[in-house]
This record gives C-alpha cells, structure tokens and sequence, in this order.
C-alpha cells in the first residue's frame, strides 16, 4: 500500500486521512494492523485506527520501506 500523495500545508492532516480512506476503500480489505516507525505517524493514524478498530503497532523497521529504498537508490546509482 506504498503510494505518494500531495496536500498543500494548512489540509494535511484531513488529506492525509482521507487518503488513507481511500486507499483502504480501494484494497476492498482493512488491515488488522499497521506498523509505523513514528509517533507522528501514529498520532496521525489514530483517528482512523480507533474508528475501523485497527491496531497500531510501533517498530524500528519497516522491512518493505527498507527494501523498497535500497532498490530505488540502487537503481538511481546505476545511472
């Protein structure tokens, strides 16, 4: 569910969400957990975590970010 989405300054915690929204609606599935790396994510998560009664786990490594930026740097490096 990596994905990229612009929201100007002033709308981003309402945008931010309401992607999420969406992105959930389009999986047709919600996840019985989601692990965030930080409180700020969490913090933003919440709201829609309590309402669909996900769980939130906190961890110091996303292994599919981890992976998915060691490829993107690898392949710009080969450039």
């Amino acid at each position: 569910m990596l994905t990229a989405h612009m929201a100007a300054p002033a709308r981003f915690v309402a945008d931010f969400q309401e992607h999420i929204c969406q992105l959930i609606e389009q999986q047709k599935a919600i996840p019985q957990i989601v692990y965030v790396c930080r409180r700020e994510a969490k913090k933003l998560l919440k709201p829609i975590a309590d309402r669909l009664q996900i769980k939130l786990k906190t961890t110091r490594v996303l292994p599919l970010v981890e992976d998915g930026k060691k490829s993107l740097l690898g392949h710009l490096g080969k450039r």
